[in-house]
C-alpha cells in the first residue's frame, strides 16, 4: 500500500513540475538549454522537498526553514544562467505566487 501511494505521489508531483516548467518557459522565453536547465532544477527541488516532507525528524517547526533553503539555493542557481530581464520576470512571478499561496 505504501509504495502505491508513494508512487502516485510522485507521478501528481513529476506532473506539478512539469506544468510549472512548461509556464516558466512560456513567460520568461526559455531557450531550450534553458527550458533543460530549469527542468533539472526544479525536479532536484522536488525531490529534496519530497524527502524533506516524508522524513522523520523530531522537530516540524523547522519545516518551513529546510523549504526556504531550498528555495533560495534553487533560486541562486536559476540566477547564474537567466538573463538580467528574464531574472526580473522570475523574481516577480514568485513574488506574485507567494501572495497567492
Amino acid at each position: 500500500m505504501f509504495a502505491a501511494r508513494e508512487a502516485m505521489e510522485s507521478r501528481v508531483l513529476n506532473f506539478l513540475v512539469y506544468e510549472y516548467v512548461n509556464f516558466l518557459a512560456d513567460v520568461l522565453e526559455l531557450t531550450d538549454p534553458e527550458f533543460d536547465r530549469v527542468q533539472q532544477l526544479f525536479e532536484s527541488e522536488n525531490l529534496k522537498k519530497y524527502r524533506l516532507f516524508t522524513a522523520k525528524f523530531s522537530d516540524q517547526s523547522l519545516l518551513p526553514e529546510r523549504m526556504e533553503v531550498i528555495n533560495r539555493e534553487t533560486d541562486a542557481e536559476m540566477r547564474k544562467f537567466l538573463s538580467a530581464q528574464q531574472w526580473r520576470d522570475y523574481l516577480g512571478l514568485t513574488k506574485s505566487l507567494q501572495h497567492i499561496g
